[in-house]
């Protein structure tokens, strides 16, 4: 009769402590959220060569009415290395998050997320980033492959090195380059799908900006992929309106 007794003072001890819990829970301040847009969550940088680094520069905007606060960015795989603010973003104002992609012993389709950590409602956010990796052809590329495959710090176009106007735009889109047209530099519009749809060479030594004719394309997200000598491919979005 006592161990009934004890069981069941024990099983009313448990239960109170449960309850006791779960209104603790049910009172707690809740987190500040605010609202996270991207330009666009999926980005096909277009096609490649294996060993290039690609740097795709997302655009985001805190959409809501508290700072914005990104806690932790993690790619799929150790190949994609996500780079975002650490400072809080206002309300209102805009930014960027860079994704860079080692290609090196990749060949064929690409799809890799990036999953985003930041004080919004729900707390992650997925980006991808979708490409064609080929192999190389030439023998001559060696040294640039290598120089691809090096560590990402020796990357040396910054995201605000490339400035894209007017964004979005009905008619021409101007590329303008800063600090990398002293070597050869080309650049490649690719639609969403990744498909070539337009190339540019900027001129060595001479002007820093290119035109597209936008002006017979579709209304959509286009991507601006420029190459420069010796260096790593960088990848911006633009939005093309009719």
């Amino acid at each position: 009769m006592k161990l009934v007794k004890t069981c069941f003072l024990l099983s009313c001890l448990f239960c109170a402590t449960l309850i006791n819990a779960q209104e603790k829970s049910e009172i707690a301040i809740p987190e500040i959220t605010t609202d996270i847009t991207f330009e666009g969550p999926i980005f096909n940088y277009g096609t490649i060569e294996s060993g290039e680094i690609v740097q795709t520069v997302f655009e985001f905007e805190n959409t809501g009415t508290e700072p914005l606060i990104i806690t932790d960015a993690k790619g799929s795989c150790g190949c994609t290395v996500p780079e975002w603010p650490k400072m809080p973003i206002a309300p209102g104002e805009t930014a960027q998050l860079v994704v860079r992609f080692d290609s090196k012993n990749k060949v064929g389709l690409q799809s890799k997320r990036v999953t985003i950590t930041a004080n919004t409602n729900p707390a992650m956010s997925y980006l991808t980033i979708t490409g064609e990796v080929i192999k190389s052809e030439s023998e001559t590329k060696v040294e640039v492959l290598e120089l691809a495959s090096a560590p990402f710090n020796l990357v040396d176009i910054e995201s605000t090195d490339v400035v894209i106007y007017p964004n979005p735009t009905s008619d021409l889109l101007t590329v303008r380059l800063d600090n990398a047209t002293d070597s050869e530099a080309t650049a490649y519009l690719y639609n969403a799908s990744g498909q070539l749809v337009n190339r540019q060479q900027f001129q060595k030594g001479s002007t820093n900006e290119i035109q597209f004719d936008a002006s017979d394309l579709q209304a959509g997200t286009y991507t601006v992929a420029i190459k420069a000598e010796g260096k790593h491919r960088i990848a911006k979005q633009v939005s093309i309106i009719h």
